[in-house]
């Protein structure tokens, strides 16, 4: 493959392929072409390809993206690419430019060397066609490409749906990034950004005197690409950065991460469409990415990925957004990723955030206000109010079984919410804190559904085996208990929540010392009282049933001797802790809600 080296070409076999990135071409396009083997066993030392039109006539120009390849072997020294080494390999890439004016069919055509004795000649090919469209453009550069404001005009779907299709692959160390946006609006603009804060903030904000938008992060680095719908019905897409610390954006330097190229930004039957490449990910950092304190953009590091839509002034200035979405999963430049968004631009957050919202607003009144004081109830006030009646039944028990029946209603509609949210699907392993949050959430659930229905078909509290059901049934509440602090707690670690923004982890600690601080105090309490001959009632009457009676109703003498938890010391001190859980229970959850809400 190399000038002077003349052995018998080999038989065509089928263990290779060449692959452009696009099966179609305008005038002035750049098309990233691969050569690469079936499967990871089909390797080759080296390859050579070539461009022809309809006439067998080389046909535009190559570059090279990396030092495994080179131009220079036919023609005018650009008009063919080569390996530069005959080491094995997987593939190789490189970019094809089309020349100026269209040319009609393109033919693609590699020669592949496996070895130097084997190699393929006239196997290997593919055929790259015209295409006609309104309001393309094409560039090279490293400034943003736009379309020329003579072009027609295309008319654009009433709908008020933006559909986003968000697609990047990876080849040889180039990562080809394609935005499809249906039912863009003249002059609108979507954005996406990469952040390696973990606990990204989904707002993009704006300055009058800059048309650039802003992701605000509370000390992360964001990278951030927009696709604008400009006022002369053309389109442009732009690099940008966002420094921790920083309100306002700034242009992205060669040393940000990586070379931005633009290959396409038009508007096509009502889609805005704008390819870009990022490449050269090996570039030394400048000086100026150091001084602005942000990390260069890395194919190899995992990011939080936000996407927002908003409006562009008479004078194409971005405004605020009017939709912002965080993605829960993390993504990589280096490996293949599809984002799709249907979003309403007619709404701030969206019916499904506000769905989302609604499930965290309704488990955190639930788990911590509800389902607290109920067990707490539960736990320590059935000997304090025993000689007194609620619809009949005890009035612990009463109180009980309307805070346990109502919290079992509640946290089945938060999760019908969350599941209308989600459409349905499960959310990805690679988001660690919201997986796990979905695992644990999914017990709370199950056993919020299983303890009506254990306490709906109990057995009689004389039966013999009662003392199961009693087991069960508090083994089964305190368990969900506990692994709602758990689930809320890896709730306000989402990226959505703005962690160290907004201190609603530090709610939770609070939240947590205080459970621990109430438990131990009314188990202070029972022992104290207990201990100082607080309670004058007989051993053999203490076992207490889970349904508002007890052994003591039924072997109470006509005396009335038998009195519980008669010591009014105790019983005060009691009611005045229980009264101060609820307060402070009440204040941290609306202090979360509140959180949540104005996220």
């Amino acid at each position: 493959m190399t000038p002077g080296h003349k052995p018998t070409p080999t038989a065509c076999a089928n263990n290779y392929i060449v692959e452009p990135t696009s099966s179609s071409y305008e005038a002035g396009d750049s098309i990233l072409v691969t050569v690469r083997g079936l499967t990871i066993n089909d390797k080759f030392q080296g390859v050579l390809m070539m461009a022809f039109d309809v006439d067998s006539k080389l046909i535009g120009t190559w570059s090279p993206i990396n030092d495994t390849v080179k131009t220079g072997v036919c023609g005018n020294g650009k008009e063919s690419i080569t390996h530069t080494n005959k080491s094995d390999k997987d593939s190789i890439s490189a970019m094809w430019h089309s020349p100026n004016i269209t040319a009609g069919v393109v033919l693609i055509k590699a020669t592949v060397a496996e070895t130097y004795e084997i190699f393929y000649v006239g196997c290997f090919n593919a055929t790259i066609s015209p295409k006609t469209i309104n309001n393309e453009t094409t560039g090279t550069g490293s400034t943003a490409s736009r379309t020329s404001p003579n072009t027609p005009v295309t008319t654009v779907s009433p709908s008020s749906d933006v559909g986003i299709s968000l697609t990047w692959n990876y080849l040889n160390g180039m990562t080809n990034v394609r935005m499809v946006v249906n039912n863009l609006k003249i002059r609108q603009w979507v954005a996406f950004g990469l952040s390696t804060d973990t606990q990204m903030v989904n707002t993009i904000h704006y300055s009058s005197s800059i048309s650039l938008p802003s992701v605000v992060l509370s000390k992360g680095d964001d990278h951030v690409f927009t696709c604008q719908h400009l006022a002369d019905n053309s389109a442009v897409v732009q690099r940008l950065t966002n420094p921790g610390g920083h309100m306002r954006p700034i242009a992205a330097t060669p040393g940000s991460g990586g070379t931005f190229t633009p290959k396409v930004s038009k508007v096509e039957d009502g889609s805005v469409v704008c390819e870009f490449t990022l490449s050269n990910f090996d570039v030394v950092k400048t000086r100026s990415i150091r001084q602005t304190k942000i990390s260069s953009l890395s194919q190899t590091e995992q990011y939080r990925l936000l996407i927002a839509i908003g409006l562009l002034d008479s004078s194409n200035i971005l405004q605020r957004h009017s939709v912002r979405r965080a993605e829960d999963k993390q993504v990589a430049l280096n490996r293949q990723e599809q984002i799709i968004y249907n979003v309403n631009t007619q709404s701030d957050d969206g019916f499904r955030e506000k769905l989302m919202k609604a499930h965290g607003c309704i488990m955190i009144f639930t788990w911590i206000l509800i389902v607290s004081t109920g067990f707490l109830i539960a736990r320590y006030f059935k000997k304090t109010w025993m000689n007194r009646k609620l619809c009949g039944e005890a009035v612990w028990f009463s109180i009980h079984r309307a805070l346990m029946s109502g919290a079992s209603l509640l946290t089945i509609v938060a999760f019908i919410f969350i599941l209308v949210h989600q459409q349905g699907s499960w959310t990805k392993k690679t988001a660690t804190t919201e997986y796990a949050h979905s695992i644990i959430g999914i017990l709370v659930v199950s056993f919020a559904i299983i303890q009506p229905f254990m306490a709906l078909f109990r057995c009689h509290h004389d039966d013999r085996y009662r003392f199961i059901y009693n087991y069960l049934h508090a083994f089964v509440g305190i368990s969900a208990f506990f692994l709602s602090i758990s689930a809320i707690f890896l709730a306000v670690f989402f990226s959505r929540f703005n962690l160290k923004a907004n201190g609603s982890w530090g709610i939770m600690i609070v939240w947590t010392c205080w459970v621990t601080f109430i438990l131990v105090a009314f188990e202070c309490i029972e022992y104290y009282f207990k201990k100082n001959g607080g309670d004058k009632r007989s051993k053999k009457h203490e076992t207490f049933q889970l349904d508002g009676t007890t052994h003591a109703d039924k072997t109470a003498t006509t005396s009335g001797r038998i009195n519980v938890d008669s010591n009014p010391s105790k019983n005060k001190l009691k009611v005045l802790l229980l009264i101060l859980h609820v307060v402070i229970a009440f204040a941290l959850s609306l202090a979360l809600v509140i959180i949540i809400s104005a996220q």
